[in-house]
């Protein structure tokens, strides 16, 4: 089965046009790029010329989903960032590399620079703490005591008012499912009529999530 997890923020480097990488620039919430055009192998010999590209996303996205953003046959690779977005950024100048080419810090063009530099200065923890709540809450082994015991006092004080978001963003993932469910390609057991694979990219709360549905709805028929 394909690989379900997704990221918010992933590090991407494509060998498509600055073109055909538009589409994937332009469904971002906020993204950053640098043309390495001067890039040598051991023999002195200029690579070919790729983008070095950093995006973060409104809801988390698989590799998959990443990569067909760009509208382009050539290779694209992509991987959650783990470090810091700072260091994403160094190399995309190939800062504190003495063996590479040093490109200008002019030469990355930005959505929102600020927006980077906020996640640079506040570090990147708080935005990545924020996105990882957002999982919990909406998990399927969602629990007072676990929220309680991992997020502290906050929670515990504002309880109904994340239970009731909590409702309302799964009742509105639950519709768009339902809506798409027939579109999302699924092997079920002859006998029973349960899914045996879902054939999709999905998160593990929308797998656990539309097993629920395909449950439901193979009780009412």
């Amino acid at each position: 089965m394909a690989n379900t997890e997704r990221y918010y923020t992933h590090s991407i480097v494509s060998y498509a046009s600055e073109e055909e990488i538009r589409r994937l620039l332009d469904q971002a919430k906020a993204w950053a790029y640098i043309k390495h055009d001067k890039d040598t192998n051991e023999n002195g010999l200029l690579r070919e010329t790729h983008f070095h590209i950093i995006a973060t996303f409104d809801r988390a996205k698989s590799f998959k989903q990443v990569r067909e953003m760009v509208c382009s046959k050539q290779n694209t690779f992509t991987e959650a960032i783990k470090g810091e977005i700072g260091d994403v950024l160094d190399y995309f100048t190939h800062k504190g590399i003495a063996e590479k080419y040093h490109y200008d810090e002019a030469d990355i063009v930005y959505s929102d620079r600020n927006y980077w530099k906020r996640r640079i200065n506040n570090g990147e923890d708080e935005e990545d703490k924020n996105e990882a709540f957002m999982d919990d809450l909406l998990a399927r082994d969602f629990s007072a005591e676990k929220m309680g015991r991992k997020y502290g006092r906050d929670f515990i004080k504002n309880y109904r008012h994340y239970v009731d978001f909590r409702n309302i963003a799964l009742h509105e993932r639950m519709e768009e499912l339902r809506q798409g469910m027939d579109g999302i390609p699924c092997d079920f057991d002859p006998n029973s009529g349960a899914v045996t694979s879902i054939n999709a990219v999905l998160t593990t709360a929308e797998y656990q999530l539309l097993q629920e549905l395909r449950f439901k709805q193979n009780e009412r028929n």
